[in-house]
């Protein structure tokens, strides 16, 4: 609700900045955005206080009856600064470990070296006094984090077939939380490493790695996960990824082309008392440094 004022203003005592005498009410020019909630006109000052419990006063001043230290009139209103109380920094608390050197810097600040502690937020309780006056702590959820380097799990080896789909998994942890795992993988056994955005096939997931319709250029490659955060990154042990070639369906020739050798058989002709013999002979052909052994059979009969 607006306050207002009037009557004399010799001494600016009507808080609107001039000295004329007002003789219907007006409003109370209040500083700022600040709302009086409470008025006094004296006879030659006023004062006021506003809804954060705060005074402020205007008017004569020749007897330093405004509070603010001097003798200066003032025609609007002033804040009046209180009695100086000195508030004093004790002890700070972390997660119920004490912190030590505790530091008064000299311009409203303090320092202090926290404990050792585990990893992640911990409550923060600030002990204090003002004037010498233990005062009721101030207390902060969660108000301090301890840090560490992030934690990442190792993925296993995969082997498939050209085409397949595979997935490496790997989980990280840590205070502050990691951000999204990052891939690299390896075409030389681990002597350099290249992101997995250099692969067409490759997905990274929240969790792992999937690479879409793998080929024989992916076999003996090796894969690890990185994990970063404010701290700093950790990378996995690698994995290694086997890929086999896909069967085709049908049944291979034999690697030189040639056609199986015939087959060799014994025969009897003639009565229970015949007889054969088997004469083999065998040829070692080489032509354009290829070895092939033939084999040719040859029956001969034998008659009583």
């Amino acid at each position: 609700m607006p306050r207002s004022i009037w009557g004399s203003n010799a001494f600016g005592q009507l808080g609107d900045g001039t000295t004329p005498n007002v003789s219907t009410p007006q409003a109370v020019a209040s500083p700022g955005d600040v709302e009086f909630v409470a008025l006094s006109a004296g006879t030659l000052h006023s004062l006021a206080l506003d809804a954060n419990g705060k005074a402020y006063s205007w008017g004569d001043n020749r007897f330093g009856v405004l509070g603010d230290g001097t003798a200066v009139h003032h025609y609007t209103p002033q804040l009046v600064q209180g009695p100086q109380q000195v508030a004093h920094v004790t002890a700070v608390d972390f997660g119920g470990e004490l912190g030590s050197a505790l530091t008064d810097n000299g311009d409203g600040t303090y320092s202090v070296v926290s404990p050792a502690h585990a990893a992640c937020a911990a409550d923060v309780s600030v002990e204090w006094t003002l004037d010498g006056s233990p005062q009721t702590p101030v207390s902060y959820p969660a108000g301090f984090m301890f840090t560490e380097l992030p934690s990442v799990t190792d993925p296993v080896d995969l082997s498939g077939t050209e085409g397949d789909t595979v997935q490496f998994e790997a989980i990280a942890d840590g205070c502050p939380a990691p951000a999204a795992l990052t891939w690299e993988f390896s075409r030389d056994d681990g002597a350099t490493w290249e992101p997995v955005t250099a692969d067409p096939t490759a997905d990274e997931t929240a969790t792992g790695l999937m690479l879409n319709g793998i080929t024989l250029a992916h076999d003996d490659r090796q894969y690890r996960a990185i994990a970063t955060n404010s701290v700093g990154s950790v990378h996995s042990a690698s994995a290694t990824l086997t890929v086999a070639r896909a069967s085709t369906g049908g049944v291979e020739s034999p690697a030189t082309g040639d056609s199986a050798p015939p087959k060799t058989e014994i025969a009897k002709t003639g009565g229970s008392d015949s007889s054969a013999a088997l004469a083999v002979g065998l040829v070692l052909l080489l032509a354009g440094g290829l070895s092939v052994l033939w084999i040719r059979a040859r029956r001969r009969h034998i008659a009583e």
